[in-house]
């Protein structure tokens, strides 16, 4: 349990991807898609859209882990899910 904890805290707090939820997060905010321009103002639409934005990524980062820890980089052709782990660590496509 604790390697997945310390394998979501890297993949979390790296500097890119902290500026990357953080600019998403006030792009959402100021824009306001999906009507929150008008039903929202602009400290509630950035709230609310930097609790999507996060909720989101630690959602896609749990997922990511769980895959990583599940199915190490030698089985994941093996078990015949249509994956591959690139050599840059990402997960995709089989080429």
């Amino acid at each position: 349990m604790s390697e997945f904890y310390s394998q979501l805290w890297g993949h979390l707090c790296s500097p890119s991807r902290i500026v990357t939820v953080v600019s998403v997060a006030i792009l959402l905010g100021i824009t306001g898609p999906f009507g929150t321009f008008v039903s929202l103002n602009i400290f509630e639409r950035l709230v609310y859209w930097s609790a999507v934005v996060l909720i989101s990524t630690v959602f896609v980062h749990v997922v990511k882990v769980v895959i990583d820890l599940k199915f190490p980089k030698s089985r994941l052709v093996e078990k015949g899910i249509g994956l591959c782990r690139h050599a840059d660590g990402n997960i995709g496509a089989c080429p």
